[in-house]
């Protein structure tokens, strides 16, 4: 370090912010990447080029809420490969009672913070999963909550296109 330059050790990430931008990293699938401001005379966002990115180490915890039955045969549609593209079949898991479920959708594809539970861990939702009710024919609904844990560190990125 020189006598007058700026120290970068400033903040919790050396004194940058970070934007948060859909970009395609070579070899990679578009997603959602948190990148470093622009440098003048960078131009990475239209053209590609190395771009520095904060990476998570994090995960999220789910606890799930107390259990709702409902009874209905269309309830696993809800989470499937289907239309729109933004639904996936995603599991997760209770961090304190060990319950499995799948994430839950609405019609356009934004998450209902619901789960339908996978009572018999066989990594699907099936009628086998059903429970309660009338000749057991209730799926297990349960709402949940989540919290961030982790840290996170910054890499280089050799990125073909970025956009907001």
């Amino acid at each position: 370090m020189f006598a007058g330059d700026r120290a970068e050790a400033q903040g919790s990430h050396n004194g940058y912010t970070y934007s948060r931008l859909v970009c395609q990293e070579y070899g990679q699938q578009p997603r959602w990447y948190k990148v470093r401001d622009e440098i003048d005379g960078s131009d990475w966002r239209s053209d590609g080029g190395w771009a520095i990115v904060l990476d998570g180490g994090s995960n999220t915890a789910y606890t799930f809420g107390a259990p709702v039955y409902i009874a209905g045969a269309a309830i696993p549609t809800l989470i499937e490969l289907t239309t729109p593209v933004r639904r996936e079949k995603k599991r997760v898991t209770d961090s304190s009672a060990g319950i499995a479920g799948f994430l839950t959708y609405f019609a356009d594809g934004d998450i209902q913070q619901q789960v339908i539970v996978d009572r018999n861990n066989d990594w699907d939702i099936t009628t086998a999963d059903r429970t309660a009710g009338a000749g057991n024919d209730s799926w297990e609904i349960r709402g949940y909550t989540t919290a961030e844990y982790g840290g996170s560190y910054i890499r280089w990125a050799n990125m073909r296109w970025c956009r907001a």
